[in-house]
């Protein structure tokens, strides 16, 4: 996938932000990968002081939904410890999403590259503290985010918290009378990578559903995988996982 061009005021996008002027920025390098490895997140420089982070999401290869969806929820939701959002615009096939620039990447990154055995307690204890704070406000817009993990936790020196991964995120719809939220059902393909944080409610694909709850699950594998530096199960293959969850871990 090639670069852009940093500067985009003349080319005749389509804005599909609440921005009216497109931004100019510079390509400083790329920083990692999104979307399973199909989109590529790059390091941009809007101005002296400011660094964002630049997704670069191919409709080719991404659906188009999926992104929408993603988009509309950044856009939509406001809090304290969900990643914030800058802008979003099409270039041809492509959209290009820009948020704030975490400097110390992802959890898993952190793990990677200086904790490979686990984090510390006291620092877990903090990333749990603003993740459970993001969850409480996304259950309370009645989302399931579905795609609690190391990898979707955005880290700043300065001490911030963010949770991340909402393209995975689903609405619980209310009945008819408004008193409780539906389950939900279905378990698309772009919760495979997720797998083994997903509760069993969700692997067992039966009549009861999964609501909000499902979520607490996967902060307990989370923890797993901070405390230990790997999640729960990541040895076997995932054939056996789905059976042993489901088997062993069932409510």
């Amino acid at each position: 996938m090639g670069y852009r061009s940093s500067s985009l005021q003349n080319s005749g996008c389509a804005v599909v932000s609440v921005n009216k002027k497109l931004p100019s920025f510079t390509i400083c390098g790329q920083i990692g990968k999104a979307y399973s490895g199909l989109a590529e997140v790059l390091l941009v420089r809007r101005d002296r002081k400011n660094l964002s982070a630049l997704r670069i999401l191919s409709t080719e290869f991404i659906d188009y939904e999926q992104i929408k969806k993603e988009v509309w929820l950044l856009r939509w939701l406001s809090h304290a410890n969900i990643i914030a959002f800058e802008c979003a615009f099409s270039v041809n096939t492509d959209i290009y999403v820009l948020s704030p620039f975490y400097d110390l990447g992802s959890v898993l990154q952190v793990i990677q590259k200086h904790y490979k055995h686990g984090l510390p307690e006291k620092a877990i204890g903090q990333i749990l503290k603003n993740l459970l704070l993001a969850v409480q406000y996304l259950h309370e817009q009645n989302i399931v985010h579905r795609s609690i993990r190391c990898s979707h936790i955005l880290l700043h020196s300065t001490g911030t918290v963010k949770l991340s991964g909402l393209r995975d995120c689903a609405f619980l719809e209310r009945t008819e009378f408004g008193e409780q939220p539906r389950k939900l059902n279905d378990f698309g393909p772009e919760l495979a990578d997720s797998l083994l944080w997903l509760a069993p409610e969700i692997l067992k694909q039966d009549l009861y559903g999964y609501g909000l709850l499902s979520d607490v699950y996967s902060i307990g594998i989370t923890l797993c995988e901070m405390a230990n530096g790997f999640p729960p199960f990541s040895d076997m293959h995932r054939l056996q996982v789905g059976f042993l969850v489901i088997g062993y871990y069932s409510i």
